[in-house]
């Protein structure tokens, strides 16, 4: 699973290892890892870590 994806809702990290999301905010998915979570950077700044599913939409 590769590819862009958009944040649906803002998402505050609650964890060190997740990414925070802005609503509207694209993404980029590297893969999911365990049940609900994606692994994603930020293009613009280059961090990354995980993100709820739930929270983005993946781009085609």
């Amino acid at each position: 699973m590769h590819g862009k994806a958009v944040a649906l809702f803002d998402f505050i990290r609650e964890n060190e290892n997740e990414l925070p999301l802005v609503e509207g905010q694209v993404v980029w998915v590297s893969y999911r890892i365990g049940v609900g979570w994606l692994v994603a950077e930020d293009p613009k700044t280059g961090e990354s870590g995980l993100v709820p599913e739930e929270y983005v939409r993946l781009l085609r």
